[in-house]
């Protein structure tokens, strides 16, 4: 059992160390311990699947908040980005949240991990939100349960989230004794692919509070950091595959990794090549199967496969 204290509340955590999570834990630190070596070795192939992932996380994240943009609908958005056409919520959002992304991605050796920095953060996130203006860059106001709309219209609670206020305030300052930062996978995507699986185990814990039993959301926690590193070895591994290519078929598979869902013409707008070269190269790497085309006619478009 765990004992947590704070102010003069004691919170009680049941964990129970079982030899799987031992022999997971296990596998996490081995591949942390190699991961330095790996970083320089496949320092180029990281560059793409970094923005892979960067698409991803800012897909996942704000559906999860809301959002009905696919990961395709936001690779697009962000490959012909006019500030002035942002109108609707989901696109400033998407936008935002790419902006931080980058920023974090590019200055994280010089952002220290405090709530100062985070609400600054938080400030650019929404810089683009007309109708977040009233609360950026400041903790939450309102109540925002995850609530689920039933078949005759009620809603019930999926999950009680910290109540706005005091208590939001210090959960906040204890977060930032802990954090991760994954760069090359989408942590995100992983959560929102495991959603219903995500919010069990977070109100099985919640239920008992506060003398819950936490050795299920651990197992699911450390699950996805193990899925997330596997993922992400089978990718380098693809990239192999890729370092065989031309520089042009590199150059149009990067494109199409950075903008999902983009077609002939803008790739060949962007690498300055004429468009029936470019269609040849994307019928190369689509036999490959590097690629995926999608629909037919003007609406043809491509993503990594």
């Amino acid at each position: 059992m765990i004992k947590y204290e704070q102010d003069d509340n004691v919170y009680n955590f049941d964990l129970d160390i079982y030899r799987n999570l031992i022999n997971v834990l296990s596998q996490i630190d081995r591949f942390d311990a190699s991961w330095t070596s790996i970083e320089k070795k496949e320092g180029q192939s990281l560059k793409q699947l970094k923005s892979i992932a960067t698409v991803r996380s800012v897909g996942a994240s704000t559906r999860i908040e809301g959002s009905k943009m696919s990961d395709e609908e936001v690779g697009l958005l962000l490959s012909d980005l006019a500030i002035d056409k942002l109108k609707d919520r989901d696109g400033q959002e998407v936008v935002g949240y790419f902006d931080v992304l980058n920023e974090i991605s590019n200055s994280y050796e010089h952002i220290r991990i405090s709530e100062n920095e985070l609400k600054g953060l938080h400030n650019q996130l929404l810089k683009y939100s007309v109708k977040d203006a009233w609360h950026k860059g400041d903790y939450k106001q309102h109540s925002n349960n995850v609530e689920a709309t039933l078949a005759d219209g009620t809603t019930q609670i999926v999950f009680e989230t910290t109540p706005p206020g005091f208590e939001t305030d210090d959960a906040m300052r204890n977060l930032m004794d802990w954090y991760k930062w994954i760069q090359y996978v989408s942590f995100e995507h992983e959560i929102e692919n495991r959603k219903p699986e995500y919010y069990r185990e977070l109100r099985k814990c919640q239920a008992e509070i506060p003398n819950e039993n936490i050795t299920t959301w651990i197992k699911f926690f450390m699950g996805a950091l193990l899925n997330i590193q596997e993922q992400l070895m089978m990718k380098l591994e693809q990239t192999g595959i890729e370092s065989n290519l031309s520089p042009k078929e590199k150059s149009v598979l990067t494109i199409i990794a950075n903008y999902p869902g983009c077609k002939s013409g803008i790739i060949a707008k962007k690498l300055q090549i004429p468009n029936p070269t470019i269609k040849k190269i994307l019928k190369s790497l689509t036999d490959k199967k590097l690629i995926e085309k999608h629909s037919a006619g003007p609406g043809t478009n491509y993503t990594i496969n």
